[in-house]
């Protein structure tokens, strides 16, 4: 187990480093004081990059659970990173594309001409990207399926509900939330199918979520799997 966390921090230190070099590139001709010093700037990516890494590996080490306003910090890091580096590989691939097609010259001549206008735009999907996501980790989506099978049954409703992730940061408001509207679908079966916690046990413990998951109703049951995170 240490063997392969061990190569997944050394690739993730790799990826940390190629965002850090692309990103300071594109942007450092035309903000140079806020990059002028590059020990601060590799801080703050290495930060975005190791900060929920190292807060998960410190606090499972002492049996403890970081504080809800850790795990939110630590968590909203995580998904920035993840957003501007996916970006950067994406903007990467199309360059190498262009490369393939030999039209690798007009676009390097745009950018060179353009840079600061693809910087902005860079940021602008990026925090575009990353409001969507906290939009989404708080606002639910139902997602409707009709299957039709070769059975002699009028119609039969299965909900399913995946990657709650019960965390610190978790609210005994939200669940019930979340179980008032898994009732509001009158489910014949209700299935839960994985990541029902986080990797902890404590703050599925602490907020009582055993006595809130047995308010959900359905006529035949509630069926759950464990996922990756248990």
């Amino acid at each position: 187990m240490s063997f392969f966390f061990a190569i997944f921090l050394s690739l993730n230190t790799a990826a940390a480093i190629y965002l850090g070099v692309r990103t300071y590139l594109m942007f450092c001709p035309f903000f140079p004081s806020v990059f002028q010093n590059k020990f601060v700037y590799a801080v703050i990516i290495l930060f975005l990059s190791q900060f929920y890494i190292i807060l998960r590996v410190v606090f499972r080490s002492i049996h403890e659970v970081p504080s809800s306003t850790l795990y939110y910090v630590a968590s909203s890091t995580l998904g920035l990173y993840a957003i501007m580096l996916s970006l950067m590989i994406l903007f990467d691939v199309l360059i190498l594309v262009f490369w393939g097609t030999k039209s690798i010259l007009p676009v390097y001549s745009y950018l060179s001409k353009h840079m600061g206008q693809v910087g902005c735009m860079y940021l602008v999907i990026v925090v575009l990207m990353y409001a969507l996501g906290l939009f989404n980790s708080n606002v639910p989506r139902n997602t409707v399926y009709d299957i039709a099978v070769d059975k002699d049954i009028s119609s039969f409703r299965i909900v399913q509900v995946s990657d709650i992730h019960v965390t610190s940061y978790s609210t005994v408001k939200g669940l019930e939330k979340m179980v008032a509207r898994i009732n509001a679908l009158d489910a014949d079966i209700v299935v839960l199918t994985g990541d029902i916690i986080d990797g902890e046990q404590k703050p599925y413990v602490d907020l009582g979520v055993p006595e809130i998951y047995r308010q959900i109703k359905s006529r035949y049951g509630v069926y759950g799997v464990l996922g990756n995170h248990e």
